[in-house]
């Protein structure tokens, strides 16, 4: 799952350095939407740290919960975010996104 979360900040950091996001082979997204897909796809990390927090805070100390049950829950929270925030990132990417031969059409205008 950590492999997943570094997938996304790298597109994440890319898409906002770049101002282009690959949505698939033929599609891109470029400019301001490209930049903001970026902040979402760099939002896993945040949201699982602050999931995290909660469930420490919600903890009950009368009745703790074992270590394996923590890093199984833990590890589902974390999943959930990524696949949540990949699915934004992609699927609002593919609703903007322009084929390359438009986008160069446009920025030689």
């Amino acid at each position: 799952m950590l492999g997943f979360e570094i997938v996304l900040t790298v597109v994440g950091v890319l898409a906002l350095c770049r101002g282009r996001l690959a949505v698939t082979r033929t599609r891109v997204v470029v400019g301001t939407p490209a930049r903001v897909l970026g902040l979402v796809a760099l939002t896993p990390l945040p949201l699982a740290a602050t999931a995290g927090l909660l469930l420490a805070m919600s903890e009950n100390p009368a009745e703790p919960r074992s270590l394996a049950q923590v890093v199984w829950i833990l590890n589902g929270i974390e999943l959930g975010i990524c696949l949540c925030v990949a699915v934004v990132v992609f699927g609002a990417g593919a609703v903007v996104a322009v084929r390359p031969v438009e986008n160069a059409r446009d920025d030689a205008r």
